[in-house]
């Protein structure tokens, strides 16, 4: 009976830094971007303010240098970068939660453009615990501009060993498969990782433009690099919120979640 306290009581703690916040947003948007695209871009952008608000992210530096290269200059390319720091940001906090209330479009006829409102609530819950400053691999992208079939390589720096799961996370798709696991995978199953490397070491991870319409012909999408101390089985695919819950199972000085974000360019063909 005691025990079965001491759960109930961990669990409440656990759960009390968890906060419901609700708002809305609205994106108006001319030709050049799609319907579908500028919902996605207010709705990441709406999730951005309630995080930058509540926890004080900033986008990183990585992300504005993404979205400044030299060869990101047509509309197409820009709005997939837009995106793309939308759903970063969006990622850095632990959403466990999400609704969205209402979504409405329309034609704006003072502004002569279209638009979409949309409101939403969130639940976020703030990441506690120590954390392991010597736990530090390195873990970066080779290439982070693929055209579609290019194959992704990852290098590994690190003197201590560790276990190794490689995600990626696309805002376009499904939102239960926008997280999906590439590695390990059958040619390369274990993922211990005892010394520097480049990934895959056998065969090829091959870049994949999303199967889903996007209106564009560039995507945005992120690398969840996690590094942990022990073994931890994933599924192949998650929603964002699942896969934060599925982080916080992990002790946060046993874990370490590196995130970069790379395009990939649909081919011709």
């Amino acid at each position: 009976m005691r025990d079965y306290l001491a759960i109930i009581f961990l669990f409440l703690c656990f759960h009390a830094h968890a906060e419901w916040v609700e708002d809305e947003a609205i994106e108006y948007f001319g030709s050049e971007i799609s319907r579908k695209n500028a919902c996605m871009a207010a709705k990441n952008r709406l999730i951005t303010k309630i995080i930058q608000e509540r926890i004080g992210l900033k986008i990183s530096t990585t992300q504005i240098q993404m979205c400044n290269e030299g060869d990101l200059i047509n509309n197409q390319n820009l709005e997939a970068c837009q995106i793309l720091s939308s759903a970063s940001t969006f990622s850095e906090a632990l959403i466990i939660g999400e609704e969205i209330i209402s979504q409405e479009t329309g034609d704006s006829k003072e502004l002569n453009q279209q638009f979409c409102k949309i409101r939403l609530k969130i639940e976020i819950i703030e990441d506690e615990g120590e954390i392991d400053h010597q736990f530090d691999p390195e873990i970066k992208l080779i290439n982070h501009q693929l055209r579609e079939g290019e194959p992704i390589k990852i290098e590994v720096k690190t003197i201590t060993p560790f276990f190794l799961n490689l995600f990626s996370f696309s805002p376009y798709l499904q939102k239960n498969k926008q997280i999906q696991k590439f590695y390990p995978n059958n040619l390369n199953t274990d993922n211990k990782i005892i010394s520097s490397l480049t990934i895959p070491k056998r065969g090829k991870i091959i870049s994949q433009f999303p199967q889903v319409e996007i209106g564009v012909d560039v995507a945005g999408e992120l690398l969840f690099a996690l590094a942990t101390k022990k073994d931890v089985l994933f599924k192949n695919n998650y929603s964002l919120t699942e896969f934060n819950s599925k982080i916080l199972e992990i002790k946060k000085f046993e874990r370490k979640l590196i995130k970069q974000p790379y395009f990939i360019w649909k081919s011709d063909s």
